[in-house]
């Protein structure tokens, strides 16, 4: 999968991650969810498990669903509920840089969804979300199957089709991306997400008036839209003219610069025209800005990464020492100390 591909559908996944994690807030809780439950105690309970997870209680959630799934085996509610729990846990594990870890607990959040897109195979809003997280845990075909499903229950859903177009591209059959993106655009002609994964199918092609033309339409659609500019300053340095996609990203303020999806464009920019030691320098703000954030032990290593391109290891070392204290692997901080030691040797 290529970069840019890559970096969309993190985008993507990131907002949809952000509504599969609200939970809704109901009743006071209930000390527990007992068999033969009435619909009204189920739903009591399962409002009692929201407002647990909603601050922050896990532990109590996760007990009062896993209680719920032996006291009411048919309903989808429970698995969902242990579902988004599992979700969360694997997003904290990849905010460590536990990637491994990571996608074994998304595999276990989407054993929970499987359960509950079984139980109610009708709600196209459940296929969906099951697909997404079928696509975390590295399960293609199984994302493929609830898409379609979601597809066909909701056919003016223009994310079904949206995300069967992510897939073939990480497959790298174009084809195939393109037809649904078309679906897409036929459901919402204007859509930005569609138009600018179009833009990069077109890119791949080397079709480049026509990858420019679909992210300018995108931008209108969406002007401020962050991760659009991202993709429209990428397509600029694919195309040969790092130097128009470090002007799109420095041209926007303070706060937006420290993004982390922009510095990564930044700094790529700037190691392509073979200054590293400004790349050493937008990881390093970024840092700072991201600071006690679950993501600023692989920022940590993003700064160290730069500094070995800069041919410091000593400088490296420090960063990677930082990454090793926010949690980050140490099996990788190794592996980076190993291979930049040889690198550098050779220099």
């Amino acid at each position: 999968m290529s970069p840019m591909i890559d970096e969309q559908r993190k985008r993507l996944t990131l907002m949809i991650l952000i509504g599969i994690l609200s939970g809704g807030c109901g009743s006071e809780p209930l000390p527990s969810a007992e068999p033969a439950m009435t619909p009204a105690a189920i739903e009591a309970s399962l409002d009692a498990a929201e407002r647990y997870l909603a601050s922050g209680s896990v532990a109590e959630a996760e007990a009062i669903a896993t209680r719920m799934v032996q006291a009411t085996p048919n309903h989808f509610g429970p698995h969902d509920l242990l579902g988004r729990i599992a979700v969360r846990q694997a997003l904290g594990l990849q905010a460590a840089g536990r990637d491994a870890e990571s996608t074994s607990m998304f595999v276990v959040a989407y054993g929970h969804y499987e359960d509950a897109a079984r139980l109610a195979p009708e709600i196209a809003g459940l296929q969906q979300t099951a697909g997404e997280i079928a696509v975390l845990a590295a399960k293609p075909e199984a994302a493929m199957n609830h898409y379609m499903a979601a597809a066909a229950l909701s056919p003016e859903d223009p994310r079904p089709p949206l995300y069967m177009a992510q897939i073939f591209m990480g497959a790298g059959d174009m084809e195939q991306a393109r037809h649904w993106i078309e679906r897409v655009l036929v459901i919402e002609p204007r859509q930005p997400h569609a138009l600018a994964t179009l833009a990069m199918i077109e890119a791949d092609a080397e079709q480049w008036p026509a990858a420019f033309d679909a992210i300018a339409q995108a931008r209108a659609a969406q002007p401020d839209d962050l991760g659009l500019r991202v993709i429209e300053a990428r397509l600029h340095r694919r195309h040969g003219d790092a130097e128009r996609a470090l002007e799109l990203l420095l041209a926007l303020n303070e706060a937006s610069r420290v993004d982390v999806i922009v510095c990564t464009e930044l700094a790529t920019s700037w190691m392509e025209l073979g200054r590293p030691e400004q790349a050493v320098d937008v990881w390093t703000r970024c840092f700072a800005a991201q600071e006690g954030t679950p993501q600023s032990g692989r920022i940590a290593i993003e700064v160290a990464l730069a500094w070995i391109e800069a041919g410091s290891m000593e400088e490296a070392s420090v960063w990677l020492d930082q990454a090793a204290l926010l949690g980050i692997d140490p099996d990788r901080i190794e592996s980076i100390r190993a291979g930049a030691s040889g690198t550098l040797d050779q220099d």
